[in-house]
């Protein structure tokens, strides 16, 4: 799978997730989907049904019955929710291991073809290292950042429309606290984001010294000079300055 040589932006995670693998890709979309309208709105009436036939049967107004209807409708909706969100899952590695057979070609490619100036200055070789410390991972999650996304809203909308039809007032109150909380998710994966980035550096210093304190082609280094307390607290301190942040 050829990359283009452009300015990536985070819908191109979906766009390379769909090159990939469209089908599962799509399927996953959907089931993601369906799932958050069943375990809302779906659930929500199933349960409520229940709970209304269960009340009228011990007031005497129907017969005992009545309950096994309600009852049914209620496990299969649970037992749907949760044969969607297995099956999406296996959509979703199905999508990660196709990423790793057609991207990671291209990736390596990429990363042969690093000027040295690129690998010598730190600014360039930090981002180097956050972005090619582990891409799928890296895309597949904004893959499940747009369709949580897209969840949230289709939950709130459906709750929301639940809830219009029986209690006009706390439709309300349900959008006066969602609309902040959208507000608030961003702004702290905006700063959860900034947070890595710092701690970049960091992490790309307790590697090395992490390889210079085990690696294989060290040991003869390590046993001459015995350098291997004084190395030790270097990656200390950089280890606790990164997991800090």
């Amino acid at each position: 799978m050829p990359l283009a040589k452009k300015e990536y932006k985070s819908y191109d995670a979906l766009i390379l997730a769909l090159k990939a693998s469209p089908v599962c890709t799509i399927l996953k979309f959907l089931l993601s989907v369906t799932q958050s309208i069943m375990q809302t709105a779906v659930m929500a009436v199933a349960t409520a049904n229940f709970v209304d036939t269960a009340a009228e049967i011990l007031n005497n107004v129907r017969p005992q019955s009545d309950i096994y209807l309600p009852l049914v409708l209620l496990l299969a909706a649970l037992g749907v929710v949760n044969t969607i969100g297995a099956v999406a899952k296996l959509a979703g590695a199905r999508v990660s291991v196709k990423l790793q057979r057609k991207l990671k070609p291209s990736l390596i490619k990429v990363y042969a073809a690093f000027e040295y100036k690129h690998i010598e200055n730190a600014e360039s070789w930090e981002l180097i290292s956050r972005v090619t410390r582990d891409p799928v991972k890296s895309i597949m999650d904004g893959v499940d950042a747009f369709i949580q996304f897209i969840q949230i809203i289709v939950s709130v909308s459906s709750v929301f429309l639940l809830i219009v039809t029986q209690v006009w007032w706390a439709a309300l109150i349900i959008l006066a606290f969602s609309v902040p909380m959208f507000w608030v998710s961003m702004r702290a994966g905006k700063k959860n984001y900034q947070a890595e980035c710092e701690a970049e550096k960091f992490n790309r210093r307790t590697d090395y010294l992490g390889e210079v304190l085990t690696g294989r082609d060290n040991v003869d280094e390590r046993t001459l000079f015995d350098y291997s307390d004084e190395v030790n607290r270097k990656w200390q301190e950089q280890y606790e300055a990164g997991r800090k942040i």
